[in-house]
């Protein structure tokens, strides 16, 4: 099973970074960190944020690849969190984010879609 792990960056955590590099998968994987403001991003943040995660989409459809985990640039993932993904046996899976400026530690779930 080929895996691409696609991170749209606006800036690079090292508690961030090591964690998506030290995540444990069974075959080939490839990773992608999308930096910048080039040309083909739109000014707005919003815009360039769905730039960046339309681009990760066309790599993943040029690719070879049986799954995709999207991590942002800011996130500590377990190591095990692709793998655990994966077993769902779902088409689309999630992990909760828990926003880390909250200080009640909400998390960020829809229980709707």
């Amino acid at each position: 099973m080929k895996l691409l792990i696609y991170t749209p960056l606006m800036r690079l955590y090292g508690r961030a970074l090591q964690s998506i590099l030290r995540l444990k998968w069974d075959g080939p994987v490839d990773v992608v960190f999308a930096r910048g403001d080039d040309s083909t991003c739109p000014r707005d943040n919003y815009a360039k944020v769905v730039a960046k995660y339309q681009r990760g989409r066309d790599i993943l459809l040029a690719g070879d690849y049986d799954a995709m985990l999207t991590v942002e640039d800011d996130m500590i993932v377990p190591p095990d969190a692709a793998q655990r993904l994966w077993a769902t046996g779902a088409d689309v899976a999630y992990g909760l984010y828990v926003w880390r400026r909250d200080r009640n530690h909400l998390w960020s779930a829809y229980t709707e879609l």
